[in-house]
């Protein structure tokens, strides 16, 4: 199963992590998999590509893959786009979990300031 769990403070998504494999398919045929990374990738490239925001990125591969993914400015127009992006992010994979709920699980933590996940 992939776990995505989306970070927010102050009332706004501020980054996310996403975990393990969703095992729906083999490599090349996961649907699950396709649509988590395809999500990754265009918030990724929204805030740091297209916005020109700072982005931290950690990226493990492996058997238990993780990415985490956080704005890394405390700019206000970049915690906007941030929250923006995510939301969106968010709402197309609890879609994707509604229907591939055994392959994917959404959810929201709230952080304090500070506190770093990376």
């Amino acid at each position: 199963m992939t776990r995505v769990r989306f970070f927010m403070r102050d009332g706004k998504l501020c980054g996310a992590e996403f975990l393990g494999h969703s095992g729906y398919a083999e490599a090349g045929n996961d649907v699950v998999c396709a649509a988590v990374s395809m999500a990754v990738t265009v918030a990724e490239s929204y805030l740091s590509d297209v916005r020109g925001h700072k982005v931290a990125a950690d990226v493990r591969g492996g058997d238990e893959p993780r990415i985490v993914l956080r704005l890394a400015s405390e700019d206000d127009a970049a915690k906007a786009d941030c929250d923006g992006i995510l939301r969106a992010v968010k709402a197309a994979l609890e879609g994707v979990a509604e229907e591939y709920g055994t392959y994917l699980r959404v959810s929201v933590c709230e952080e304090s300031a500070g506190t770093t996940n990376l």
